[in-house]
């Protein structure tokens, strides 16, 4: 039932998105003129989209008491309903382009990208490739913080420079 409800928000927050940069491009939109969208009722259906996963939780949370956060997947769906509740009110309160919400729209992308690979290992037929994803993305954690700094020195040799 969770993963219903969780391909319900994410076809939320994939048509919140369209809907913003479709009024965007039109010229139509708050967005455009750089106020909040005070009339944004996808805010508000993100808020709705919520109430399942949050009462799930918060079920969960009143029956094991603290020991609840004792497992990763509990704290990282807490975290990801917080972020999801944080989205919702940042995109009512600032405007769609703004950086805060484009940076808590990111970061609720990331975390429900993580949420979803964990509902795929339930189906047989998708176990294997989550398996070797996280595998894989575990292996290439250490080439990309070393990438990173490669990236990082190179980009300074070019500033010492003045390129």
């Amino acid at each position: 039932m969770s993963f219903v409800f969780h391909c319900i928000y994410l076809g939320l927050v994939f048509i919140y998105t369209i809907s913003v940069f479709y009024e965007d491009s039109l010229g139509q939109g708050l967005a455009s003129k750089g106020k909040p969208q005070e009339e944004n009722i996808w805010s508000e259906y993100l808020l709705a989209g919520l109430i399942y996963p949050t009462v799930y939780e918060l079920a969960q949370l009143m029956q094991q008491g603290f020991g609840y956060f004792t497992n990763f997947g509990n704290f990282f769906n807490a975290c990801f309903i917080l972020i999801s509740l944080a989205n919702a009110v940042i995109n009512y309160v600032y405007p769609p382009f703004s950086f805060v919400c484009k940076l808590t729209m990111i970061i609720m992308i990331l975390l429900s990208v993580v949420k979803t690979f964990s509902f795929f290992r339930i189906f047989k037929s998708f176990s294997p490739i989550v398996t070797m994803l996280t595998y894989v993305t575990y292996d290439l954690y250490a080439f990309m913080i070393f990438f990173f700094i490669m990236i990082l020195m190179g980009s300074l040799l070019f500033d010492i420079m003045q390129v």
